[in-house]
């Protein structure tokens, strides 16, 4: 109910960018842009709201990409996506541990 509509964009958009960050044939400067987008999706002022927004991202599949720009980006993008990875991971057991078993998952 509350907040369905914002939802229903917010969601859209978590989708889209991770899309552009799977894209293995995407240019670095939209995957920068979408690992910057995605860092601000998952920032929230009100904790409960950022803990589900990390949740969200980490569940649609944003990590193994974030990953894959770090290991094979330039340095800004390997910068963006850290930056990403920190914020999706911040204060949040479920969303670090899920990180870093990817992590750990060659």
């Amino acid at each position: 109910g509350r907040m369905a509509s914002k939802d229903i964009k917010y969601r859209a958009d978590v989708e889209a960018n991770i899309e552009v960050l799977k894209n293995s044939k995407g240019n670095e400067e939209n995957k920068q842009a979408a690992a910057q987008a995605l860092w601000m999706l998952c920032e929230d002022k009100d904790r409960d709201v950022e803990m589900y927004k990390q949740k969200y991202c980490i569940e649609r599949g944003a990590g193994k990409p974030l990953i894959n720009l770090l290991k094979d980006g330039n340095e800004e993008s390997k910068w963006r996506a850290a930056r990403t990875m920190v914020q999706l991971a911040y204060g949040n057991e479920v969303t670090a541990t899920r990180l870093a078993d990817l992590h750990c998952i060659k």
